[in-house]
């Protein structure tokens, strides 16, 4: 298999929002790495794995849900975001939900074909369809597409087909990918500020309802990683007055329960203690303005003291 021997191989999880990219992708890595929720575009910046597949490491690219037709600026900025993770993966993994494929499914598609690149397919959800009856004609439907090299049905809640899908992806894909293609990525999952800020963001998405959810972004201003304690502050950055106080909630009522929550699955995961500070700021039109301002990462602006090692996030 060329190029094997010489480095690992990069592949891109791509779909359209809420095809379950990112909970595949976690269960792929083992480990939480990627921030899951039910509302659409809870990815925003692209999270790396490596998998040890059957003749290598294997790189998977978790990515934004791509929207079809993208009219705000967010929107168009997170479809740039996955191009950007197309052009320098090696090959792509198609991503659509089991039973359904919509026009945004087909843009998706149609993108990916343009690449060029080797493309592998895979249905999520499984579980969630009762009888296999319903499933076989859409798998076969979907096998008429001779560009997809291959098509693997998963679970990844129940972890089914989990390593099947790794074998597919090192057999049609890995062996069919150039040894000089793009450069690799340059952590396993977020620095570990990053990633409390997503976990952050990850709880408000689920407290919050409506539209708020992607009118708000935390960012962590502040990290001290002692030997046994962390300091944490974040920014929690809104569009308006209204949606302030939505976060805040009466008398902080909602950030006292969701640094609550953070807090502990902080500590469980480092074994320190952990104190957190937050505050909200209004940032008008931010993500219609400049949401690439405001979405970049900001471990590396973070005061850090004595960096330690977290399993994930380097």
């Amino acid at each position: 298999m060329t190029g094997r021997a010489d480095r690992p191989v990069t592949v891109a999880l791509v779909g359209r929002a809420n095809v379950g990219k990112s909970t595949l992708f976690n269960a792929l890595a083992d480990e939480k790495l990627s921030i899951v929720t039910r509302k659409p575009h809870t990815t925003r910046v692209p999270v790396a794995a490596s998998i040890a597949g059957p003749a290598g490491s294997i790189w998977f690219w978790d990515t934004p849900g791509v929207s079809e037709r993208p009219t705000h600026p967010l929107q168009r900025w997170l479809n740039a975001s996955v191009t950007q993770s197309v052009d320098r993966a090696d090959a792509i993994l198609f991503v659509v939900e089991a039973l359904n494929w919509f026009p945004a499914d087909q843009t998706v598609f149609e993108a990916a074909l343009r690449s060029g690149k080797p493309i592998g397919g895979v249905v999520t959800k499984i579980d969630r369809i009762r009888s296999k009856t319903l499933l076989l004609p859409f798998l076969e439907q979907l096998a008429t597409h001779p560009e997809i090299r291959f098509w693997v049905p998963v679970s990844a809640l129940r972890r089914d087909n989990l390593s099947r899908l790794v074998t597919a992806v090192d057999e049609y894909l890995a062996s069919a990918v150039s040894p000089s293609a793009a450069a690799l990525p340059v952590r396993r999952g977020f620095a570990f500020p990053d990633f409390a800020a997503e976990l952050f963001r990850e709880r408000l998405m689920e407290r919050l309802s409506g539209e708020l959810p992607y009118a708000l972004h935390v960012r962590c201003s502040r990290f001290v990683d002692e030997v046994d304690r962390m300091e944490i502050e974040f920014r929690i950055v809104v569009e308006r007055p209204g949606q302030k106080r939505i976060v805040v909630g009466t008398g902080g009522e909602v950030l006292r329960q969701v640094g609550s929550a953070v807090r502990a699955d902080l500590e469980a995961q480092s074994g320190k203690r952990v104190l957190l500070r937050s505050w909200v700021e209004i940032d008008p039109g931010w993500s219609l303005k400049r949401p690439e301002a405001v979405l970049v990462l900001a471990g590396q602006d973070a005061v850090q003291l004595s960096q330690g090692e977290l399993p994930g996030h380097d």
